[in-house]
């Protein structure tokens, strides 16, 4: 796992992401080389599923069209998944155009109680 910012994260930033088992942090733009090199490696191209997690630091930064191309990229190759999470926001059916394909959306979700399984979503 690899942690990428957008500023220098700190000592405690830094003691929190090898916490959570992270490899490496490093900030954008200036790690942007050094990051593209690492996931494009034979090593990191061997497994068989990657996880990827944008985060925006606030409304309207980016972060759903960002995790969008990110999708669209990873599924030229193979089938990908993009998952929005943010309740507030407009949601990935409308940045890739999906709107009118079936699937479960934030509304629906407001109302369950319990688990939702995967092949639900």
């Amino acid at each position: 796992m690899h942690v990428v910012a957008a500023t220098e994260v700190g000592p405690s930033g830094l003691r929190a992401a090898l916490g959570l088992g992270a490899e490496d942090v490093v900030v954008l733009p200036e790690g942007e080389g050094w990051l593209v090199e690492v996931l494009a490696t034979p090593e990191a191209l061997a497994h068989t599923a990657r996880t990827v997690t944008v985060v925006g630091a606030a409304g309207g930064v980016g972060a759903t069209t960002l995790a969008c191309l990110l999708g669209m990229s990873a599924g030229r190759d193979a089938p990908s998944l993009v998952v929005d999470l943010d309740p507030a926001g407009g949601g990935v059916d409308r940045v890739l155009g999906l709107e009118e394909r079936a699937g479960i959306r934030w509304p629906a979700l407001a109302g369950l109680v319990g688990r939702l399984s995967g092949p639900a979503l």
